[in-house]
């Protein structure tokens, strides 16, 4: 798609903008299920002379191309004093279209306006389909958007255009003291591309306001203009800047065309008007309504350019002298016409303030200046050439070269720490001297190492923050500190103050070596650590059952070798470890021993085992103790004189057996047997006699 040439050269490219978050939407809608969803057009009314003007605006060129193939519906629904709704009402038979293209006329494009309208409507849409690729989808989407932004602005600066366009209309079908709900859509879309507003009585005008926020700023030759966007934008579509040189009397634009601004998140609009310095003008700034007519004018403000630029400033400054009085000199380069004289400065620090020294400039001829009450702690001066309209050059200070070869005193009572972090706090008391420019510290990693300053630069406070490793073997850190002067006099030395760093390094972890088994005990050996600061040694362990180690022995210092734990369970498993800690609480931990309790097999043997005839119950009564219910007990019979044989088995719960037995003599004995194969003793055997 192309455009025309006369298209183009209409309105420049930066007056492309997109203006739709400017206008007042549906957020003037009645609460309820009146209000759209999600509009995709908006819409605004005013109130005129008993009538009700319309504007409404797609938010897109994808819609708008819809709008202009199905036109728009515009409907009507009067809002009762009690907020009764008597339902929307069309205000045309057929949808709203643009006027065609044989029926307009020159009145229509009589403005440059009502040309762009006319033009953007005779563009054709962009046939997506007929793109070869992506890039040229995105050159018609482009050219359309355009087109879209186009079209709307001319119809925001043109009445009649917007109404040849089908994007306005008037309603004078409406009574006074009445109010009314507008809303319009593309026909044949859903709701959601609804947009409403209410308009109120149509007796009563709605004035378009004045612009607000409008402030100046006077530059160099220039004046720029600033107005806020949020609440006229609401209003206006565009605006022009209007001066008066004649303390506004008579005011003119000075743009050619509607002023617009293309960053729609800007909080400002800004235009800069080039002038003579030192000429008053006042200022005002007039909107375009969305009516395409013009507001009241905001109100006026005051400015004017004025000179910003400095004289030729003072070169080669040089300051000499003693602590009695300090001579400045300076050339300049060339004598500014507007050059009103030079103002000397004086300061502690080249780059700080500088407090000036006389009170009136000196006259332009002026290239010496003697400081007869200098300070010791302000060695720096400045000159300043200042002109006429109060402008100040630029200029590098210089340093007063003052003969003085008296260091400052030593630094007193040092003191400091070290925190866990390796952050070391330095203090001392601050010297008295009145020229000392600040101190430096030193530091060595040992008593006779070399010193090396920690600091880059003097360190004006008597305090200092330094940071050191904590990973290092030699814990203690030594340091020392000088004072200097303007002069770069050094004091001595302070007295050497060592710092402990805290001990966060944990002992080297013992080594477990040996170990044996003794029956139901366990006999271990360990290599402690090598460590010198270990406190104590804990012994460790932990059983299948157990969730964490528990403490079985804590030996003192670091000289225990080796322990023998038990009893314990036969076949149990456990874990051992062992952690040596230092005084300060640090832990070096073995790697874990893992371990198994022999096991041979037996097992504690049944206790209390009895036997009795039982006459009246014609059987014998067996009963016996044991602490375990994790078995089975055998029970062994035999006859008299003959060889105790298995008989019963029973659970581990049981404690009693009764048994019937043929007549004569026998023999019972007992013993438990575990799942895991170990087994008891068996008992004695008990014996009784069966009649």
């Amino acid at each position: 798609m192309n455009y025309p040439t006369s298209l183009m050269k209409m309105l420049p490219a930066l007056l492309l903008f997109f203006f739709t978050a400017n206008i007042q939407s549906s957020a003037q809608n009645p609460a309820g299920d009146l209000t759209p969803p999600r509009p995709q057009s908006l819409m605004t009314a005013r109130t005129q002379n008993g009538k009700v003007e319309l504007r409404w605006f797609p938010l897109g060129a994808s819609l708008w191309r819809n709008a202009l193939q199905k036109g728009w519906v515009l409907e009507r629904m009067e809002l009762s004093d009690a907020g009764q709704k008597n339902g929307f009402k069309r205000l045309s038979a057929q949808p709203l279209l643009p006027r065609p293209a044989r029926e307009w006329t020159s009145a229509d494009t009589a403005s440059v306006y009502g040309k762009i309208v006319f033009q953007t409507l005779s563009l054709p849409a962009p046939d997506y389909a007929r793109a070869r690729d992506f890039d040229e989808k995105e050159r018609l989407r482009n050219e359309d958007n355009a087109a879209f932004a186009y079209f709307i602005l001319a119809t925001n600066l043109d009445r009649a255009a917007a109404q040849a366009a089908a994007m306005a209309w008037e309603d004078g079908e409406v009574q006074k003291g009445r109010k009314y709900l507008y809303r319009c859509y593309v026909a044949g879309l859903t709701n959601q591309d609804t947009a409403m507003v209410v308009a109120g009585d149509p007796a009563i005008n709605t004035p378009a306001p004045a612009p607000i926020g409008v402030r100046a700023e006077e530059g160099d030759g220039a004046v720029t203009i600033y107005w806020s966007r949020p609440v006229n934008d609401l209003y206006f579509a565009a605006y022009d800047l209007e001066r008066s040189a004649d303390g506004g009397r008579n005011y003119r634009p000075i743009n050619h065309l509607p002023i617009l601004f293309a960053n729609a998140q800007a909080p400002e609009i800004r235009y800069v008007d080039s002038v003579e310095n030192y000429t008053a003008y006042r200022y005002r700034v007039v909107g375009y309504t969305y009516f395409g007519d013009k507001g009241a004018p905001s109100a006026d403000i005051r400015a004017m350019g004025r000179d910003l630029s400095p004289a030729v400033g003072a070169v080669n400054i040089q300051a000499k002298g003693d602590r009695k009085s300090i001579d400045i000199s300076w050339e300049l380069p060339a004598v500014s016409a507007d050059l009103a004289g030079f103002r000397i400065g004086r300061g502690a620090d080249a780059d700080g303030q500088f407090t000036y020294l006389n009170d009136k400039p000196l006259p332009p001829s002026a290239r010496r200046f003697t400081d007869k009450n200098p300070a010791v702690g302000e060695p720096f001066y400045i000159v300043h050439a200042v002109d006429t309209a109060g402008n100040i050059s630029p200029a590098y200070p210089a340093m007063a070269s003052v003969l003085d070869t008296i260091a400052p005193a030593r630094p007193l009572a040092l003191k400091g720490e070290c925190d866990t972090l390796g952050i070391v706090r330095l203090e001392w008391q601050p010297n008295r001297e009145e020229d000392l420019l600040g101190y430096y510290v030193f530091r060595a990693n040992s008593r006779d190492d070399v010193y090396k300053p920690v600091n880059p630069t003097p360190y004006a406070n008597p305090s200092f923050v330094d940071t050191v490793p904590m990973n290092a073997l030699n814990r203690e850190i030594f340091y020392k500190i000088t004072a200097l002067d303007y002069n770069y006099n050094p004091s001595p030395y302070s007295e050497l103050l060592v710092v402990m760093r805290p001990d966060v390094i944990p002992p080297a972890a013992p080594v477990f070596g040996r170990y044996a088994m003794q029956g139901d005990s366990i006999r271990l050996e360990w290599k402690p650590s090598h460590s010198s600061d270990v406190a104590q040694q804990v012994l460790l362990r932990k059983m299948a059952s157990d969730s964490e180690y528990r403490t079985v022995k804590t030996f003192t210092g670091n000289t225990i070798r080796q322990f023998s734990d038990g009893p314990l369970p036969r076949g149990a498993e456990c874990s051992y470890i062992i952690v040596a800690t230092d005084a300060a609480g640090n832990q070096g931990r073995s790697a874990a021993l893992d371990l198994r309790v022999a096991d041979d097999g037996r097992r504690a043997p049944v206790s209390l085992f009895q036997a009795r005839w039982d006459a009246r119950a014609n059987a014998a009564e067996l009963s016996w103790e044991y602490p375990e219910t994790n078995c089975r007990f055998i029970i062994y019979r035999g006859k008299a004189g003959e060889e105790l044989r298995t008989y019963k088995a029973v659970s581990g719960a049981e404690r009693k057996f009764t048994d019937t037995p043929g007549k004569g003599a026998y023999r019972y004995a007992v013993k438990a047997i575990y799942p895991d194969g170990g087994e008891s003793d068996r008992s004695p055997a008990v014996e009784i006699v069966a009649e």
